[in-house]
């Protein structure tokens, strides 16, 4: 998760820098996110109990949808405010090392307790 988080950063100022290498970032982008929602819906069976599994999973995804929710109005209000959307971009980039921080605050699952 720490790799994803940081590859969305990295590819997000990619692209708020240099728009001219988007064709080459977004696919890496969209391989990103795709894995790390994938990722996200696996978390709740691998850090809580059995029967708060369903509520941690309703959270995870309720707390992605509103990103999705808000996401693209807010870029959309900041290209109006700066004429590119170079800012949206840098947001999501920032949005993604915060991301990365809350990841190294995830305790060990057994999985990776049992392959150490």
């Amino acid at each position: 998760m720490i790799l994803s988080f940081s590859l969305i950063s990295i590819c997000s100022a990619i692209v708020s820098i240099s728009p001219s290498l988007s064709w080459f970032v977004s696919p890496i982008l969209g391989i990103t996110f795709g894995g790390t929602f994938a990722l996200l819906l696996t978390l709740p069976v691998e850090l809580v109990e059995r029967g708060k599994v369903g509520r941690a999973a309703g959270t995870i995804i309720s707390i992605g949808y509103i990103g999705a929710l808000i996401g693209p109005p807010l870029t959309g209000y900041l290209r109006d405010l700066t004429g590119g959307f170079g800012v949206g971009f840098l947001f999501m980039a920032f949005v993604g090392l915060f991301a990365m921080g809350l990841s190294y605050t995830l305790p060990d699952t057994q999985c990776s307790k049992t392959r150490s």
